[in-house]
């Protein structure tokens, strides 16, 4: 998902952020991307002191003095340090090595309810823990596509490493697992806070599906599975490929391409359908399903076969809402959308934000999709400035303060009411 044309609707305010910028450095670099307010004792930009009533958390790597994180020479034997904040305050250093069971790479630690979660596969196994501490391991190394907490109990839904099969388990325990089978989404987009795994209506969904090849003839066939029982949904009649599948509110949307539309895409709720847009000219490659919950809306990423160039749009069933270039990670809440805007270099040069849109002076590396949350109509953002021997810097809406890193990165931040 990279550049961007917003709504033409939206108000939009530039507020260049003036930080030294340095030179020299490789704007392709792009760590780790494939989806309380930290302060350092100063005021924000405005001058005033910023008063809570939620908690913000954030997890950053921090590498010893003068180490070249950029380069990351010795990526997993360093003596690195996984930190967590919350409220601008240290409150957990873990030690972050290939040999201290908590891996440096971004995707594999997160917060939920104000603990630390981590996975880490070593010698055939993955191991889960909270702040420092294992709950379970099982065997077979997998990538988490999925990481729930409910009621207490950990739910993790893995793919194996090998690209072939997956497990759906709670506390380290089977509750489904498929020899063969892709799960639809992941942890890498930013419209699914628990990456394809999400609750809705008090039961836990995903989707997946399983392909087969036939001489000339490649069959998909798509499951969605409700707490752990998976139903195949019928498509080899009526649609030519299913991009997501998603449950809201007792309904199962889907955003398709129905074989013989002239249309590249639609969206189904129940049995209702909506087409979304006519051109000839469309390769889609993407369609997630934007959990909202008013309105549910469509990301599709496309190619225009003509010009070779790719885009992204956003649709409600009732049309079009706005385009934007494929370098750019959304978030929506409550029908809201707001977003990060990547250059051509990988650098974040603007987010936007209700109405408002701040455009970035300096360069900054947006680390993950995780770097950016929203929590009741207020975006949460950090960026990492390129330049070694500056300091990350938070953002919530417009007001800015940087976060008390020696020498690293931050890579998630959340929000607990």
């Amino acid at each position: 998902m990279k550049h961007s044309v917003f709504y033409s609707c939206c108000l939009l305010i530039s507020v260049p952020l003036i930080i030294m910028s340095c030179s020299g450095l490789d704007g392709n670099y792009s760590r780790g991307r494939t989806r309380s307010q930290t302060v350092s004792g100063k005021p924000h930009d405005n001058g005033k002191p910023y008063v809570s009533d939620t908690s913000v958390y954030l997890t950053a790597l921090e590498f010893p003095r003068g180490y070249d994180w950029k380069k990351d020479t010795l990526y997993g034997k360093v003596n690195c340090k996984l930190v967590l904040f919350k409220n601008g305050s240290r409150t957990l250093e873990l030690p972050a090595k290939f040999d201290s069971g908590i891996s440096p790479d971004p995707d594999t630690h997160r917060v939920i309810e104000g603990y630390l979660y981590t996975d880490y596969c070593t010698d055939g196994e993955t191991i889960i823990s909270r702040d420092g501490r294992s709950l379970f391991h099982y065997q077979g190394e997998e990538l988490m596509s999925g990481f729930l907490v409910k009621d207490g109990d950990v739910y993790t839904l893995g793919q194996d490493r090998s690209g072939h099969g997956f497990s759906f388990r709670k506390n380290g325990k089977s509750i489904l697992k498929k020899e063969n089978g892709e799960i639809m989404g992941g942890m890498y987009d930013s419209a699914y806070e628990n990456g394809a795994l999400y609750e809705s209506g008090g039961h836990l969904y995903f989707s997946y599906y399983n392909t087969s090849i036939s001489g000339k003839t490649v069959e998909k066939k798509y499951f969605l599975v409700e707490d752990g029982v998976a139903v195949r949904i019928d498509s080899e009649k009526v649609y030519d490929e299913i991009y997501d599948l998603r449950m809201s509110g007792g309904v199962l949307y889907k955003t398709v391409k129905v074989k013989g539309s002239l249309y590249p895409l639609s969206l189904f709720s129940g049995d209702s359908r909506s087409d979304l847009g006519k051109n000839y000219n469309i390769k889609v490659t993407s369609a997630f399903i934007l959990p909202n919950a008013n309105d549910i809306m469509v990301q599709e990423t496309f190619v225009n076969t003509r010009s070779d160039s790719g885009f992204m749009s956003i649709w409600k069933a009732s049309g079009f809402v706005g385009s934007y270039n494929t370098d750019t990670d959304i978030y929506a809440e409550r029908g809201k959308l707001y977003a990060v805007e990547m250059d051509t270099s990988g650098y974040a040069y603007r987010f936007r934000f209700g109405s408002g849109s701040i455009k970035l002076s300096n360069k900054y590396y947006f680390i993950s999709n995780h770097c950016a949350t929203v929590e009741n109509g207020h975006f949460y953002l950090v960026l990492t400035p390129a330049c070694i021997n500056k300091k990350p810097v938070l953002w919530k809406d417009s007001d800015s303060s940087t976060v008390n890193i020696e020498n690293g990165y931050v890579t998630s931040v959340s929000v607990c009411p």
